[in-house]
């Protein structure tokens, strides 16, 4: 297979602040070797989030095998999420770092 193959994402977001904020947008990208190599993504957002609520957001992005064997390509992925979200002291940034697998 050449060419970006398409994996969709979901993130579950949670606001722990006590006023509301709204996601603007997620940056992924892959860390280290892994299954696949994913190159730095952006998905703009335009969610809000009250205080105490969580949601799940969803994205595509695509997803370039090195390994095009059956146990490469189903392997772990370490991925870096960069969450932008606005709150009325300005805009503010999470960053997670998180190994997953395909289809977890």
């Amino acid at each position: 297979m050449t060419g970006g193959l398409p994996v969709q994402y979901r993130v579950n977001v949670e606001n722990r602040a006590n006023t509301p904020i709204t996601i603007k947008r997620i940056d992924v990208v892959s860390i280290g070797a892994g299954a696949y190599n994913l190159r730095s993504t952006s998905a703009p957002f335009n969610e809000r989030l009250n205080p105490g609520e969580s949601r799940p957001v969803e994205f595509w992005a695509a997803a370039f095998i090195d390994d095009p064997t059956i146990l490469g390509a189903n392997g772990p992925v370490t991925l870096r999420l960069t969450l932008y979200y606005d709150t009325p002291a300005g805009t503010q940034q999470t960053i997670v770092v998180q190994q997953v697998q395909a289809g977890g």
